[in-house]
């Protein structure tokens, strides 16, 4: 489902690697689950889902020493040493999978995006009770 928007091929590559690297640094929360259909008929997007969605895109898209690099470099969080030919490769691939934030996943990036305002919500108010603790 490609978006309904046209955005910069750059733009999009940020968005869907800010999103796959949020997912890789929890992977230790990811699991299988059972597929959920909802009233409207559609599936609850899932962040493993979405892992391997952009794996496979970046696979069928990429040369296998480009693939390589974006791995290897998605992984060590440092996606912004990618030539620029790939991220505008990958970014028009990802964009035309839907795979932006406009895309088949847009729910899952706001759920993700919920869940760090509250994560740094709830860390800022620890750090308040710590601090009132040593007045």
């Amino acid at each position: 489902m490609p978006c309904k928007w046209k955005a910069h091929p750059e733009e999009v590559f940020s968005e869907v690697v800010a999103l796959y690297s949020t997912l890789l640094n929890g992977r230790g929360s990811l699991k299988v689950r059972r597929a959920k259909i909802s009233t409207s008929g559609e599936v609850q997007c899932e962040p493993l889902d979405y892992l391997w969605d952009v794996e496979i895109k970046a696979r069928d898209t990429l040369d296998p020493v480009n693939y390589a690099m974006f791995l290897r470099l998605t992984y060590q969080e440092q996606p912004e040493l990618l030539p620029a030919h790939v991220k505008e490769q990958l970014g028009e691939a990802f964009d035309a999978a839907g795979l932006g934030i406009g895309g088949a996943y847009r729910s899952l990036y706001f759920r993700i995006k919920n869940q760090q305002m509250r994560e740094a919500l709830h860390d800022r108010e620890q750090l308040g009770s710590e601090t009132e603790q040593f007045d």
